[in-house]
C-alpha cells in the first residue's frame, strides 16, 4: 500500500503502569510509529482521591469510589478515575501544542491499532487532509458507528464520541481545544468533547484502533478486546 506523504505529527501515548499487560500490549502496538513521526510516552499515575466538584458538569454523578464502575448507584458515573483521564487529556492537549506541527495525536494507555502500520499511516494522512479542508477540531479513530452524526469520506460528523482512546486533533485549530478546557466545567472526556466541540467532532468510519481486553483504571470495568484480534506493532 502506497502511503501519502505523512504530514508532521506528535503522537502523545499516556500510560497509567507500564508494566501492566494492557499497556505493555499498547506500547508494542504505537510505540513503532515512532519511526515516522514523534512519539512520547507519558506516565500519569492512577489518581485515587477526592473528586473535585467545583467546575465539574456534572456534580451531582460524582462518586469517590475508584471501583465505581463496578459498585454504580443512583447514576453515579463519574468518579476518581475519571477525573484523572479528563486531567491526564488535558495537560497532554495543552503542552503539546506546537505551530511547527500538523496534527497531535493522544493515545490511552490501553490503546492498540486494529490495522497494519502502513494502513494506519495511510488513514493519518487521509483524515487530516479531510479534516483540514472541513475546519474539523478533533476526529476519533476507534469508529463505533455514527452516534448523531452524517457520513462525510472516512468519518461522520458527530455531536458525541463514545471513547477516547485514539484521537486526532490538528495543531491549526487546537488553540481552540485548549481555550476551552481552561475555561469550561469538566466531565468525562469522552462527553466533554462531545459537550464542547459539537459539530466539529467527527468519529471515524472504520474502527481502526481499540482498548485490550481487561479492567480499566478509569471505572474498574471490563474494556476491549482480546488480544488475538488485534494487530501489534505488524509493519
Amino acid at each position: 500500500m502506497i502511503i501519502r506523504k505523512l504530514p508532521k505529527i506528535r503522537l502523545v501515548h499516556l500510560l497509567t503502569d507500564p508494566s501492566n499487560y494492557r499497556e505493555i500490549a499498547s506500547i508494542a502496538s504505537l510505540q513503532p510509529l515512532s519511526a515516522h513521526m514523534e512519539y512520547t510516552q507519558v506516565v500519569n499515575p492512577r489518581f485515587t482521591g477526592v473528586v473535585p466538584r467545583e467546575n465539574a458538569a456534572h456534580p451531582e454523578h460524582i462518586s469517590d469510589d475508584p471501583e465505581f464502575g463496578l459498585n454504580r448507584v443512583n447514576r453515579k458515573y463519574i468518579g476518581p478515575g475519571t477525573w484523572g483521564c479528563f486531567q491526564a487529556h488535558k495537560s497532554a492537549i495543552i503542552n503539546s501544542y506546537d505551530a511547527n506541527l500538523d496534527y497531535l495525536l493522544v493515545c490511552e494507555c490501553d490503546c492498540v491499532i486494529n490495522v497494519k502500520l502502513s494502513r494506519f499511516l495511510t488513514i493519518l494522512a487521509q483524515l487530516g487532509a479531510s479534516m483540514s479542508a472541513r475546519d474539523m477540531w478533533s476526529v476519533f479513530i476507534g469508529g463505533h458507528g455514527a452516534p448523531n452524526g452524517s457520513k462525510i469520506d472516512e468519518f461522520y460528523f458527530s455531536e458525541q464520541s463514545v471513547d477516547a482512546h485514539c484521537v486526532l486533533y490538528p495543531m491549526a485549530t487546537l488553540p481552540n481545544v485548549i481555550r476551552l478546557l481552561e475555561t469550561e466545567k469538566w466531565a468525562p472526556f469522552d462527553l466533554w468533547l462531545g459537550f464542547m466541540l459539537k459539530r466539529r467532532l467527527a468519529v471515524t468510519v472504520g474502527n481502526f484502533a481499540s482498548q485490550v481486553a481487561g479492567k480499566s483504571l478509569v471505572d474498574g470495568t471490563f474494556k476491549g478486546k482480546e488480544l488475538g484480534r488485534v494487530v501489534l506493532g505488524d509493519k
